[in-house]
């Protein structure tokens, strides 16, 4: 790997060195790429349809036992004939453990808010737009008024059971909902979300380049920057946790994955705990120690999860610990979204 640069600060470990031993806490793992709608900024338009072989979800299961928490995304994962028998598996084999579902949420049937609600199983709820005229122009193919029946049903039999079940809202910021950005808030409130995500557009699809507002747009930038205290202000009244993702300067987001600006470090900046305590693993067996990171540590097809877990994470982990943080290619977004996984 390569040395920093002479005269590039190194982030200070404020704590003791013995709390950096590898315990895998969190997993985040994208469980197919296939949907039943097509929005404009999903990034796995251009994938092919595929799911994580079903091999690797064995490999999952076996650290479970030491998990906190694991997040279950797509695509669509309520296209999965065998997802409804494995998180309620999970659920009842380790209740402590959260499970979170992201979804665009049109696929919540009875049966499966039955399920998510008796089982206490969390839901992050991708909704881009609080008019029906903004949502299905971004989500194309979904029905907003399924989506608001499914939330009432979820909501329904949260009370009923009374579940522990929380819902997020998370909602990819852009030209055309940009407008409605405090209406998010209301929105959350009314539904019965406890958290709201606000997350700028950064996919570089083809046809939608002009969707993102965060790439050298001062006039956007100012609009929502205008509108961030009143959100803000909503948020608290209302009792909703906010978290705020969005760039509020020219090319704060960049135009994709390849174009994220590095965060400017001092000796102050947090400590990233991400490669001692948490995994990313992807459609295709691509295993990173988040979906931020750029440099895959390994792949489920040449490596065993407990191989690249005590081995392969030592690019990462031996990197940050030497105040590599430019060569790991850390971006912006991640050193904001990842809080709870901060050392300050």
């Amino acid at each position: 790997m390569n040395k920093p640069a002479k005269g590039k600060p190194r982030p200070r470990i404020t704590r003791p060195s013995g709390l950096l031993r590898p315990e895998l806490k969190s997993l985040e793992v994208i469980l197919t790429t296939r949907c039943d709608i097509n929005c404009i900024m999903c990034p796995y338009k251009e994938h092919p349809e595929c799911d994580l072989p079903s091999p690797f979800l064995k490999e999952i299961s076996g650290v479970m036992p030491g998990l906190d928490d694991v997040l279950w995304s797509g695509g669509e994962v309520f296209l999965l004939d065998y997802f409804a028998d494995m998180a309620v598996s999970v659920s009842r084999k380790y209740p402590s453990l959260q499970q979170w579902i992201v979804t665009y949420g049109g696929l919540i049937d009875e049966k499966w808010a039955e399920l998510i609600a008796e089982n206490g199983i969390n839901l992050i709820f991708s909704i881009d737009g609080v008019t029906k005229k903004t949502y299905e122009s971004i989500r194309r193919g979904s029905d907003f008024g399924r989506l608001r029946r499914n939330i009432e049903r979820i909501n329904t039999l949260r009370n009923r059971y009374g579940s522990r079940t929380r819902l997020l809202l998370l909602a990819t910021i852009m030209r055309s909902n940009h407008e409605e950005l405090e209406s998010f808030v209301d929105f959350a409130r009314l539904h019965g979300f406890s958290s709201l995500i606000l997350h700028p557009i950064h996919t570089a699809l083809k046809g939608i380049e002009e969707e993102n507002i965060f790439c050298n747009n001062n006039i956007y930038i100012k609009r929502i920057a205008d509108s961030a205290a009143m959100v803000n202000e909503q948020a608290r009244k209302y009792g909703i946790e906010l978290i705020d993702l969005l760039p509020y300067s020219a090319g704060g987001a960049g135009l994709n994955w390849d174009n994220l600006p590095k965060p400017e470090y001092s000796g102050k900046d947090p400590f990233c705990l991400i490669p001692w305590q948490r995994l990313f693993i992807n459609y295709d067996g691509t295993v990173k120690p988040s979906g931020w990171c750029r440099v895959p540590a390994g792949n489920l097809f040449e490596n065993s999860l407990r191989e690249i877990w005590d081995n392969n994470m030592s690019y990462y982990r031996d990197g940050l610990l030497k105040g590599e943080r430019e060569e790991l290619g850390c971006s912006i977004l991640c050193s904001r979204l990842s809080g709870k996984w901060m050392l300050y």
